[in-house]
């Protein structure tokens, strides 16, 4: 089975098809909260992540301090900062009862997992260092369920800082899986004074990573079994994750961003041009003239060569070979450098996802997938072309 170019695990494939066809009745999913705990490093930030340990379920991944929601949150009465539960429940979708119980969940898995808490004396303040022996004992208390999350703000007089987490996403479990989960995803800045620690009994490692360091080190993992240069590989993860957040729907992976790298310019080396560690192609690729010769489509000048350097017709650009006009619609600033380069395949591959979404495609849904490609390129045994390439590197990155 593949989905948007990616090759899902067999085992996960004959999971669902197994469930499907004896009529499995979906297990309803337990509520939880997850909270991105950030911090800033020089001019970007860091996000705070925990290993599980092996013998826990999801033993060995990364993940984020989160965990269950506690029903009984839903009725305490606590003080409260930010917005109401009232207005969490418009935020995140739910009865505000419900929205309350999901936000205390975030602040006290925080709490437990990371050993940071998002509470203070007042509305405006928040608890310094509680890395204290009497804050510890708390801590554990807690997540030994001795005593509860607004029990322990109650007896401390501190007010719940709502207003300190903002929501991010919401993820739910597969239907065919027997353990699932509705999770709500918050972002949260490391308040000052606090320091994160390793006191969860559920982690065997602990750090703070910038999100562009790791995605270089998916990247060169991803291109060591692709065979997919590591600066192409990073442009096409890091597009893959801004348009799951630019359009939510499309579900676009990087596999199909990058088959149409290596369909079109061998991932920024047509020509005789390299990839620098820049993203940049050089030197930089331009296509033949599109002037309706030798099967090519006859496409008129539209951007007066400023792009092509052709003031008679078009010519495809850059790693991802756009046309000036699509360029001047679509083009994009994926490493802020103030320009947006069709040259620069880190551009060149959000430009390319945010054009594959348009329309409210979603890429999961073959038909939309395939009239995706096609708008890129109307020549079905290119579509084909690409639909292979992109199977053969879901395969080889599930290696």
């Amino acid at each position: 089975m593949t989905i948007d170019g990616f090759t899902a695990p067999p085992a996960l494939v004959e999971h669902a098809r197994r469930f499907r066809a004896e009529g499995g009745t979906p297990a309803a999913p337990r509520v939880a909260a997850t909270v991105l705990l950030l911090r800033p490093a020089g001019p970007d930030f860091e996000v705070y992540v925990i290993r599980r340990v092996a013998a826990m379920a999801f033993g060995g991944m990364y993940a984020f301090p989160g965990g269950q929601v506690d029903p009984s949150d839903s009725q305490a009465h606590l003080d409260w900062a930010g917005p109401e539960p009232v207005e969490w429940a418009g935020r995140l979708g739910l009865a505000p009862e419900a929205a309350q119980a999901v936000v205390c969940a975030a602040a006290r898995e925080v709490f437990e997992e990371a050993g940071v808490l998002l509470a203070g004396p007042d509305p405006s303040t928040v608890v310094g260092d509680v890395s204290g022996d009497d804050w510890e004992a708390a801590r554990q208390d807690l997540e030994a369920h001795r005593t509860g999350f607004v029990d322990l703000l109650a007896g401390r007089r501190l007010t719940l800082r709502s207003d300190l987490l903002l929501p991010w996403s919401r993820w739910i479990t597969p239907e065919f899986e027997p353990r699932r989960f509705d999770t709500y995803f918050f972002v949260a800045l490391l308040p000052e004074g606090q320091r994160t620690r390793d006191v969860s009994g559920e982690a065997d490692h602990t750090m703070w990573v910038r999100p562009a360091d790791a995605l270089a080190a998916w990247a060169q993992r991803a291109s060591g079994v692709t065979g997919i240069p590591a600066v192409a590989m990073q442009a096409y993860g890091y597009a893959e994750l801004v348009v799951a957040e630019t359009h939510r729907g499309c579900q676009l992976s990087w596999t199909t961003l990058a088959a149409i790298g290596y369909v079109e310019s061998r991932h920024g080396s047509a020509n005789g041009a390299t990839l620098k560690s820049t993203g940049r192609a050089e030197p930089e690729i331009i296509g033949d003239p599109l002037d309706g010769q030798d099967g090519r489509s006859r496409i008129l000048d539209t951007d007066r060569g400023q792009l092509d350097r052709d003031t008679v017709y078009d010519r495809a650009i850059g790693p991802m070979q756009f046309i000036p006009s699509t360029w001047q619609a679509v083009g994009a600033d994926a490493d802020n450098d103030g320009r947006k380069d069709p040259h620069d395949i880190d551009d060149a591959a959000l430009a390319a996802g945010n054009y594959l979404c348009e329309g409210g495609r979603n890429m999961t849904i073959p038909g939309d997938w395939w009239g995706a490609i096609l708008s890129y390129n109307d020549v079905r045994r290119y579509a084909q072309a690409v639909f292979d390439k992109a199977d053969e590197y879901g395969r080889l990155s599930r290696t």
